[in-house]
Order: structure tokens, then C-alpha cells, then sequence
């Protein structure tokens, strides 16, 4: 059973290192609060408030955050594994080096967000909105971004291996080689691509179609 604190207001508190595992925080105000190093595991946070929180190297594994509000929230190296965000507002968020192993982020707001030096793992980002986000240094693996908005988004270091981008926008994002060079590899079908992009995008394929096969 968990722990009911619905009701409660929480904003600026100070609750590093707490433990406030299998908790119900569905609809709190948690704005503005210090959870950092907290253990908030398997905890309902469906609707809650945690804008500009301090949410770095917290544990969030298996957490349900639908719909909840983390503005400007700070998440570096928090553990994000298998924890619900979908249609969540991060807008401005700092994922910097967390954990992102099937994290759901279905229909999520993360403009303007930042996520590098990390590796996200089996997570869900379909029809999330990712605007101007940056996503440097950061190796993605099976990771679906079918229909995700990425239009403005910076890839520097960024590497897709065994992800779908079909259906993304891409219209005006900013990428080095190896980024680009790992875009040709994906599925990029439907994916709305400027021309330039389309252009280097097939130069690469053609060139990987003419190297000999092992």
C-alpha cells in the first residue's frame, strides 16, 4: 500500500535523502523543492507539481509521473528507469548523464530541455515534443521517437542505434558528422527533413550501398 500525502504542500522543502518510496504524491506541490539523492521509488507523482525542483542523482525508478509539471526541474544523473512520463511537462529540463532505461515519455513537452553525455536504453519519446532540446553526447539504443517533434534540436556527438525516427520532425535541427552519419542509418520514413538534410542524408546512402559486403 502506499503512502497517501495527497493534499499536502511540499513547495520549497528540503527533502534530500529522504525515502519516499511507494508513496501516493498525486496532485503535491512540490515546486521549487530540494529532492536531490531522494529515494522516490514506485512512487504516484500522477499530476503533481515539481517545477524548478531539485531532483539530481534522485531515484525515480518505476515512479508515475503522467502528466506532471517539471519546468526547469533539474534531473542530472537521476535514475529514470521504467518511470511514466507521459504528456508530462519538462519543458527546460536538465537531464544531463541520468538514467533513461524504459522511461516512458509519451506526448511529453522536453523544449528547450538538455540531455548529454548519457545513453538512453528501450525508452518511448513517440509524439513527445523535443523543440530546440539539446541532445549532445547522447547514444540512444532501441529508443522509440516515431513522431516526435525535433525541429531545432541540437545533435552534436549523437548517435540512433536500432531506434525509430519515422515520422519525426527534423526540419531545421543542428548536427555534426558522426550525427549525421547515424541519421543515414535510421528509418527516417515520413520524417519531415529540409532538403539540405535530404541531400546529405542520400550522398551517405549511396555511399554505404556501394561499399563491398563482408
Amino acid at each position: 500500500n502506499w503512502a497517501d500525502l495527497r493534499g499536502c504542500s511540499l513547495f520549497q522543502c528540503v527533502l534530500s535523502r529522504a525515502e519516499i518510496s511507494s508513496a501516493d504524491l498525486s496532485g503535491v506541490d512540490l515546486g521549487e523543492t530540494d529532492l536531490s539523492r531522494a529515494f522516490v521509488v514506485r512512487s504516484n507523482l500522477t499530476g503533481s507539481n515539481l517545477d524548478a525542483a531539485g531532483l539530481a542523482y534522485t531515484d525515480l525508478t518505476e515512479s508515475i509521473l503522467k502528466r506532471a509539471s517539471l519546468k526547469w526541474s533539474k534531473l542530472m544523473s537521476a535514475d529514470l528507469t521504467r518511470a511514466d512520463f507521459t504528456e508530462a511537462d519538462m519543458t527546460a529540463a536538465h537531464f544531463e548523464s541520468s538514467l533513461l532505461t524504459q522511461t516512458r515519455m509519451i506526448g511529453a513537452r522536453m523544449d528547450s530541455s538538455s540531455f548529454k553525455d548519457m545513453v538512453v536504453t528501450g525508452a518511448i519519446f513517440c509524439n513527445s515534443s523535443l523543440k530546440e532540446a539539446k541532445l549532445n553526447r547522447v547514444s540512444f539504443y532501441d529508443v522509440d521517437m516515431s513522431g516526435a517533434d525535433l525541429s531545432g534540436t541540437s545533435f552534436a556527438g549523437t548517435a540512433f542505434i536500432g531506434c525509430r525516427l519515422n515520422g519525426t520532425n527534423l526540419m531545421g535541427i543542428n548536427y555534426d558528422d558522426s550525427s549525421l552519419d547515424s541519421l543515414a542509418r535510421s528509418d527516417l520514413q515520413g520524417a519531415k527533413i529540409d532538403s539540405n538534410l535530404q541531400k546529405k542524408i542520400e550522398e551517405i546512402r549511396s555511399m554505404q550501398n556501394k561499399l563491398p559486403r563482408a
